[in-house]
């Protein structure tokens, strides 16, 4: 019999397949993982105490969370300065945009979508039937707010950036998000603010003030928690109403909750990491320009490095157990790799590897000194010195 598959929405066809991924990394002794973002140290101890002892205290056969999602939200209220009736607990930040894509987004109206922006996000306004609209920019570290404003038009239902940006580590002031917010008062705005504790800029504190704002925030890359997918979102009670009937009745779970807790109770130990990696961003400009390589470094926590050849760069740094992104997906970005910056003492290993391979991968004109650069550790120890 021959097999016929029952017809897809129009909207799901026209969502380009995704990209086939890379093998899995395994955890082994001396791998630096740099790919995704992450925190490089892992989270507070008092995470793993917190989850050792959820385990211990609710029966994992059963649904729901105790009250751990109640105690995150009273504790994010605390930490926000904001009601808790303006926060709603996740699976992640891209369970909570989600939700607020298919909350907003109908057949018949138009998203904006400032570039670069994931494909995740990009197929999930597809699928609701809107029409989606990617906002580029002539240069992707300098975006303007201009470029979004003037494709809003009559049928603008929602407009969508992360910031700083989580692919170009662009990112726009907070009078310029108000600019946005004042002039689209009729259209939702929803920013997600994935690296805000590696930045000084949010607009968190306006939820309250703007009732078409969504804020986005994700226990992953600073807190450490990727692999529990923890998030929340922040907006109006009004909106929280709305989003609400269509979040999933356990879209986050207990272990997450508990993590996110004890990571919240541990603000220090974020704190302690942040500055490591602005320590790490001041070696980098003070090294890397020397070994001829070209680069952008924003208020994230890793740098996009541009290399002549981006299969063979990874292809090398692999080979000293260093794994890295490419943005490939991204037409802006196809020259460069996306490499998390993380402790001191991990980023010289990075760009000690990145100066053995500058001879080839570097795009810059400053090749003939790279030498000279790599083979000198006394300055390269006391530079880091005079950082910590």
């Amino acid at each position: 019999m021959e097999k016929r598959l029952v017809r897809i929405t129009n909207a799901a066809m026209e969502i380009d397949k995704p990209p086939h991924e890379s093998s899995k990394i395994c955890p082994l002794p001396g791998l630096l993982k740099l790919d995704e973002a992450e925190n490089t140290v892992g989270p507070s101890t008092k995470v793993s105490m917190a989850l050792a002892e959820h385990v211990l205290s609710w029966p994992l056969n059963w649904h729901g969370t105790g009250n751990e999602e109640e105690k995150l939200i009273e504790k994010l209220s605390s930490h926000l300065s904001l009601p808790p009736e303006a926060i709603s607990c996740f699976n992640g930040s891209m369970a909570a945009i989600d939700c607020a894509i298919r909350t907003y987004l109908e057949p018949g109206v138009e998203a904006l979508l400032d570039s670069p922006c994931d494909r995740s996000i990009q197929a999930s306004a597809q699928s609701s039937g809107a029409r989606v609209i990617e906002v580029k920019h002539d240069n992707p570290f300098e975006p303007q707010i201009e470029a979004i404003i003037n494709r809003i038009n009559a049928k603008t239902r929602l407009i969508f950036l992360s910031n700083p940006n989580n692919q170009s580590g662009a990112a726009y002031t907070e009078s310029e998000i108000v600019f946005l917010l004042s002039y689209a008062d009729r259209i939702m705005v929803i920013i997600q603010e994935d690296f805000v504790e590696f930045c000084s800029s949010s607009v968190a504190d306006l939820v309250m003030r703007f009732p078409n704002l969504i804020v986005v925030r994700s226990f992953s890359n600073s807190f450490g928690l990727a692999s529990l997918e923890a998030g929340y979102l922040l907006t109006d009670p009004d909106n929280m109403e709305f989003i609400e009937r269509l979040k999933a009745a356990s879209n986050i779970n207990g272990l997450a909750c508990a993590a996110a807790c004890a990571a919240l109770d541990d603000l220090n130990h974020i704190k302690a990491y942040s500055h490591a990696v602005e320590q790490s961003k001041r070696i980098v400009l003070s090294n890397l320009p020397q070994t001829g390589y070209e680069f952008q470094l924003g208020p994230t926590n890793f740098i996009l490095v541009q290399v002549s050849n981006t299969a063979e760069a990874i292809e090398l740094l692999a080979d000293e157990r260093i794994y890295v992104h490419h943005p490939y997906e991204f037409e802006d970005l196809e020259s460069y790799l996306r490499i998390t910056l993380g402790t001191p003492a991990q980023t010289e290993m990075l760009l000690l590897a990145l100066g053995r391979a500058a001879e080839t991968l570097a795009t810059g004109i400053n090749h003939s000194n790279q030498e000279e650069v790599v083979n000198r550790p006394a300055i390269r120890l006391r530079e880091m010195a005079e950082v910590r």
